[in-house]
């Protein structure tokens, strides 16, 4: 059937950005719509200190992301421009460290043009950050 071809056609498509995903020299992962991790790659295990299986399955948002003002900023970011937002948030480290992170991603599409989930790429952006307010400490 119709939905059955559009259905494998999605999987492989999924199974396609993964691959990519893993190849990318920046963190990456993939969201659901309601912002549970449902991919992440190597760069993003080695960025958090998270093991895959504690990543995968977690709400980003609410495991991730401590800060509130943060969460809501990108889930703004992502409700006003899904095709394509950017949003800088602080990501907590399995150690408990705070890592800033650069996020820009774009929404991924089900067959009938909906959203079904996100793709995301992240810049760490830590130690400049770090730099930057240091120079503006010693002005």
């Amino acid at each position: 059937t119709e939905l059955r071809r559009q259905r494998e056609i999605a999987l492989r498509t999924n199974q396609t950005q993964c691959t990519l995903l893993e190849t990318l020299p920046f963190p990456a992962m993939t969201m659901d719509t309601q912002g549970t991790v449902t991919f992440c790659n190597d760069r993003m295990i080695e960025c958090t200190g998270w093991t895959r299986e504690e990543f995968v399955g977690n709400s980003f948002f609410s495991r991730f992301v401590p800060e509130r003002g943060q969460q809501q900023g990108m889930r703004d970011a992502m409700a006003l421009a899904p095709d394509h937002f950017g949003a800088e948030c602080e990501i907590l480290t399995r150690t408990g460290e705070r890592k800033t992170l650069f996020i820009s991603g774009a929404a991924q599409r089900d067959p009938l043009g909906g959203a079904a989930g996100f793709l995301c790429i992240g810049e760490e952006l830590t130690e400049r950050r770090r730099t930057e307010t240091v120079m503006r400490e010693n002005q």
